[in-house]
């Protein structure tokens, strides 16, 4: 499932300042320096009417960009091109608790360009060069409910003890009254977060039978949204990662190849398997009443060990218990050989460790293998 998308379309004609004079801009950054910027850059921000602003509706962020093209070409070796960014739901919907099928493609590409309109832009956006678009940044995200006795801590307190490489160790952060779990790695991001608690606090006010009813659910924790989303940054990082799902046609970055239901399954799952491959049993927190039923279930588990691997093994799982493996393996690799990490991990882990048998864990995981859109209704309503 798509949420935030940023696309990029070039312009029919190079564009002056001046041509935007006779609409409504609300930004001008024209030839700075600023060195995390292209250098002579022209950067308009445009601004939508009042009178369409006015009615509440869900509206994209429409700059133009002028700068220099950094693989050639282009006119002059520039790029001058128009850059929207929106939220594929809140246009649709005007949430992003509800979630679309590519089959919506066309409906999404019609109401984008209809809004577009009003702008009057210089040069024209038509609907075939909103699907011919380039892709810049995507986020694919799944939402999942899950009941009451869920817990976004839980699952937070296992993605943080599990095993990750170095440079993917995750981090927790508030976000929007609630904690979110953010793995962050050059131009990609992968995070997890309490849906549910963000959408109530961007609201301002309850102006719905739906918005009181998701309100009084995060209130009183009667159901729970954990929101999988994994953000690609950049077009380079889009085509790294359809490289790592096998696609042959990684050039396929516009919008609409990017619109896809099959490419958005595939990815979230890689990567959610990734995580939960790093999450075993001991991931559970151990306290010294629960040593001699663990020191038990792993004699008798391992019937063929000799008492001091018995013992290494009830040492390791109260170390995984404590700090969790990944910081296990940071540890490790300080000290021993990294190369010997996998054996080491594989001899002395539980034999009956593995995958969680937590049930939201097992949930998240059966939800995306067998994907389908919710909508906002059913997580109000439960139907």
């Amino acid at each position: 499932m798509i949420d935030t998308i940023s696309i990029e379309i070039d312009t029919k004609k190079y564009l002056k300042i001046t041509d935007f004079e006779r609409i409504s801009v609300a930004k001008i950054v024209e030839q700075h320096n600023d060195k995390s910027m292209p250098k002579h850059q022209t950067y308009v921000l445009i601004k939508w009417p009042e009178d369409i602003e006015a009615t509440g509706a869900y509206l994209p962020r429409v700059e133009y960009m002028d700068y220099p093209n950094p693989i050639g070409g282009g006119v002059c070796g520039r790029c001058y091109r128009y850059k929207i960014t929106f939220s594929v739901p809140k246009l649709l919907y005007g949430n992003n608790i509800s979630e679309l099928t590519e089959k919506q493609f066309d409906e999404v590409v019609r109401l984008l360009h209809s809004k577009l309109v009003f702008l009057a832009l210089p040069t024209d956006i038509t609907e075939n060069d909103i699907k011919q678009s380039i892709v810049r940044r995507v986020d694919f995200g799944k939402n999942i409910i899950l009941p009451k006795s869920s817990s976004m801590r839980l699952i937070g307190e296992m993605l943080m003890k599990a095993e990750h490489e170095r440079r993917s160790k995750y981090s927790q952060v508030q976000y929007r009254n609630g904690d979110l779990y953010r793995e962050n790695i050059k131009e990609r991001a992968l995070i997890v977060y309490n849906k549910i608690a963000e959408y109530c606090s961007t609201k301002k006010e309850l102006t719905s039978d739906i918005d009181k009813r998701i309100m009084a659910l995060n209130k009183n924790k009667e159901t729970q949204v954990i929101r999988l989303e994994i953000q690609v940054q950049s077009t380079q990082q889009l085509k790294r990662e359809l490289t790592m799902l096998g696609y042959e046609d990684i050039n396929a970055t516009k919008l609409k190849d990017i619109f896809s239901g099959e490419l958005s399954q595939r990815l979230l799952l890689r990567y959610w398997d990734k995580i939960t491959k790093g999450i075993t049993l001991d991931n559970r927190n151990l306290g010294p009443q629960h040593l001699p039923d663990l020191f038990v279930d792993i004699v008798s588990c391992n019937k063929n060990c000799g008492p001091q691997k018995i013992f290494a093994k009830l040492g390791f799982a109260l170390l995984n218990s404590e700090c969790g493996l990944g910081k296990i393996k940071e540890l490790y690799e300080d000290y021993f050989n990294a190369g010997s990490w996998s054996r080491t991990k594989l001899a002395l882990l539980d034999n009956h460790s593995g995958h969680s048998t937590y049930g939201d864990i097992q949930r998240i995981t059966e939800v995306l293998e067998n994907i389908k859109p919710i909508s906002i209704e059913e997580v109000a309503y439960g139907k």
